[in-house]
């Protein structure tokens, strides 16, 4: 007859990664990105239009209506 339990694997033990709130986790990252070099650069075309003038930022659009579709 079949005897489960001494047929059950054990499996590792897997360490967790740090939480990403946490200092160590902000540490890590940090860390990385040194040893890596891996920075983030502002875009080659910056906020200039096509003849070269400046663009304002994007306007950033609400998600949800302010007002109610009947009033107005």
């Amino acid at each position: 007859m079949l005897d489960f339990p001494s047929l059950a694997l054990g499996s590792p033990v897997t360490p967790l990664p740090p939480l990403p709130g946490s200092d160590e986790a902000a540490a890590a990252e940090d860390r990385a990105i040194a040893e890596k070099g891996f920075y983030l650069h502002p875009s080659p075309r910056g906020n200039a239009g096509a003849a070269g003038e400046l663009q304002p930022p994007p306007r950033l659009l609400p998600l949800f209506p302010l007002q109610s579709p009947g009033r107005q």
